[in-house]
């Protein structure tokens, strides 16, 4: 089969000098279904590739290389074999998911994770002011933390349910996801945000009677008395809210006008 690209990289001292070029030949009147499958494919493989390394990193380098000659083995000169390329790229593909996945996850989870922390503490200390603020007050002499200490409970245990949420849905992450973990999704603020309002709305229906979930011999309606039935209520919520996302997500892209 007749290449119908020329494959060449960016100067060096281009804006973006680790680039691959695609340009067609002057004599190029169709391009094979083939050939232009695997140009898709070497373009969101490199995407993937700038997300993940910087340009200085050898191992970028070296993906690029292997990126760069196999675009050219199948896109370039008169006996260009994209069939066979598309089977490297693939194996590329695999390597580099292999090789990196457990990197980016643990990146991925330790942003997500510090964000959730710092913005559930933050709630925390707040409650914690305003109830001593109420106590002084009203004149009440007692520690805030020991008299609601299980509601204090339901921050580690929606933590702890967010975190493991992230951690499932990262397990079935691609290739094509490595550099840019759940980027189509809600960001870390907004999935404590919006867990902080489910856990309100919850708890308030729990304490209104309007419902019961009870997880064995634990009640959760008792999260405000019971330290062991506010941990499971905050984990419980915080586990739930992943398919409520999705469910949102999905409606949303049902709905989004189509080209």
């Amino acid at each position: 089969m007749t290449g119908r690209y020329i494959v060449y990289p960016y100067p060096k001292d281009a804006e973006q000098p680790y680039d691959i070029a695609f340009q067609l030949t002057k004599d190029a009147t169709e391009v094979p279904s083939e050939q232009g499958i695997l140009k898709h494919q070497a373009e969101r493989t490199l995407m993937v590739l700038r997300g993940m390394f910087q340009p200085k990193d050898a191992r970028f380098r070296g993906y690029y290389e292997e990126l760069l000659g196999l675009s050219r083995y199948g896109l370039v000169g008169e006996t260009a074999q994209p069939v066979l390329a598309m089977g490297t790229l693939q194996n590329l593909q695999e390597r580099v998911f292999d090789t990196e996945k457990g990197r980016m996850i643990s990146a991925h989870m330790q942003k997500i994770i510090g964000w959730l922390f710092f913005i559930l503490l933050a709630v925390g200390v707040a409650g914690t002011l305003a109830v001593c603020g109420v106590n002084w007050l009203m004149g009440i002499d007692q520690d805030p933390i020991k008299s609601h200490l299980p509601l204090i409970l339901v921050l580690p245990g929606l933590l702890a349910g967010l975190s493991f949420s992230s951690f499932l849905r990262c397990r079935a992450v691609t290739f094509f996801d490595l550099h840019a973990i759940d980027a189509d999704r809600f960001t870390p603020p907004m999935r404590a945000i919006f867990a902080l309002i489910l856990l309100f709305l919850t708890g308030a229906f729990l304490k209104a009677g309007v419902f019961e979930i009870s997880i064995g011999e634990v009640h959760l309606s008792q999260f405000d008395a019971n330290g062991l039935s506010a941990f499971i209520f905050g984990a419980f919520v915080g586990f739930s809210q992943e398919p409520l996302i999705s469910r949102i997500e999905s409606i949303s892209k049902a709905a989004a006008p189509k080209d």
